[in-house]
């Protein structure tokens, strides 16, 4: 049995409110969900942190602020950098109002972080606790009379799939050449373990300085032993305009995911050097 009115101000006594949990699944955190009931306009800003010794540190792994200030938790909220998740290690959910008074100043109250508690008022949650911080940098356990626990999802994509990728396979240089146009071969090498033809989603290939860059022209169709070891390898061409290497860039990354989900990752080494005038 659960009591569910439970929760905990945002920017009432404190400007900070975090949530700890414990990470079930080692790979990387795809996005959180809470549950904020909001009465002003502020912006919330959620940001994830390290835990040491039970308690939030200062240390943050991703952040971003919300256009909403009453996120609920069907929605997800995501972060522009990946942030790492190991199993059985501790996290903070922490948030506060972008550009809110500071506390403490009587009613300013612009939202509240819900949550639940058991009905004898203890904790139903055994990963982790809520905290409260007027500054973000030193923190206190909340409601010492009532100890409950706020409401949060957490979203892990598995670890990435390294794959063997080649550089222009029929060449040993790799020598690029930055800001030049051209179509640049790439090989995605299979493994015993892995069809590079079969498996990979060719909409989500990207590649280049360090991955992200949407440089896809074409792949080729139809399966090709590119290294000798008479497995199917997938070979594709890219923009070598869109892939935003660098003169000094020694190597370039690959980043796709396979028909099942899976995030996946190749490197291989280049030597990138300036376009002559």
């Amino acid at each position: 049995m659960t009591y569910g009115g439970y929760g905990t101000a945002i920017n009432g006594c404190c400007a900070f409110i975090a949530q700890t949990y414990t990470a079930g699944l080692t790979g990387t955190l795809a996005g959180v969900s809470i549950y904020v009931q909001s009465q002003d306009t502020y912006p919330l800003h959620v940001a994830i942190r390290t835990v040491s010794s039970g308690f939030p540190t200062t240390t943050v792994l991703g952040d971003v602020t919300l256009s909403s200030n009453n996120p609920v938790l069907s929605e997800i909220i995501t972060f522009p950098q990946l942030i790492p998740q190991v199993a059985g290690t501790q996290y903070a959910i922490v948030v506060n109002y972008i550009g809110a008074p500071a506390p403490p100043v009587a009613y300013n109250i612009p939202g509240e972080w819900t949550g639940a508690t058991s009905l004898n008022f203890q904790s139903l949650y055994a990963g982790g606790d809520n905290f409260a911080s007027v500054s973000g940098t030193s923190w206190t356990r909340s409601g010492e009379a009532v100890s409950g626990d706020l409401f949060f999802k957490t979203y892990v994509n598995p670890p990435m799939l390294p794959v063997a990728i080649n550089v222009r396979p029929w060449s040993c240089a790799n020598k690029i050449i930055e800001g030049k146009d051209g179509a640049l071969p790439v090989a995605i090498l299979s493994s015993p373990a892995f069809n590079a033809v079969a498996a990979v989603d060719i909409s989500t290939l990207t590649f280049g300085r360090d991955g992200s860059e949407k440089s896809l022209l074409q792949c080729v169709q139809g399966q090709q032993d590119l290294n000798g070891d008479r497995l199917p390898d997938l070979l594709c061409y890219f923009d070598l305009n869109k892939a935003n290497f660098e003169d000094g860039d020694t190597a370039a990354v690959l980043r796709a995911r396979t028909v099942n989900g899976r995030s996946v990752i190749g490197t291989d080494s280049v030597r990138v050097r300036h376009r002559p005038h």
